[in-house]
């Protein structure tokens, strides 16, 4: 019983590996991918695959923050003109 238990699970986990390795393959050949994706996949497919888990983790947590931080930082400029406008237009009423 423990050895089929164990057949059982190594062959899940087999089927896992296989499945995302098609799933890269896809990535890769994926003509709308762009290239800077594809060679990063391609270069972490040859490392370590925990510290290229890390490493892409530590990437997307900063590449996140800063779309946020320029996003925000985009929207205030926009608002300004505007602020700018109501605020010349305020202190002339008074």
């Amino acid at each position: 019983m423990p050895h089929e238990y164990m057949s059982n699970e190594v062959n899940e986990s087999k089927d896992a590996l296989d499945a995302i390795n098609a799933e890269i393959r896809d990535v890769l050949s994926e003509p709308s991918v762009s290239y800077w994706l594809k060679n990063a996949l391609q270069a972490a497919l040859e490392r370590d695959c925990v510290d290229a888990e890390h490493d892409a983790q530590r990437l997307a947590d900063l590449l996140g923050r800063r779309a946020q931080c320029v996003e925000s930082f985009a929207l205030a400029a926009t608002a300004l003109p505007d602020l700018e406008i109501r605020a010349s237009t305020q202190s002339s009423d008074a």
